[in-house]
């Protein structure tokens, strides 16, 4: 699953291992990513902003970083399907 994560002015685009489900917390209204690692599952939350883009610079839980595009200011998700959609440019 690729992500588009909005943070710091910019936006991440972060690919998630197969079998990454996304959900909204019910108490805390925050977007939890359920990420099947080494047999667990590991719950990344969307706040703070920089822990997904850590974790996506450093290689942790399979997450990696595809790209940087510049962005309004944010810090929310965007779940992009594996292949772009060709009407809509990347």
């Amino acid at each position: 699953m690729l992500v588009r994560h909005h943070y710091g002015g910019q936006v991440f685009v972060v690919q998630f291992p197969d079998g990454t489900r996304a959900y909204r917390a019910r108490l805390t209204g925050m977007t939890v990513l359920s990420v099947p690692w080494e047999g667990r599952v590991v719950p990344l939350f969307d706040e703070p902003g920089e822990l997904i883009v850590q974790l996506a610079e450093a290689g942790s839980y399979g997450l990696r970083l595809m790209e940087v595009e510049p962005s309004g200011a944010g810090g929310c998700l965007d779940q992009k399907p594996d292949r772009p959609n060709p009407i809509e440019p990347r």
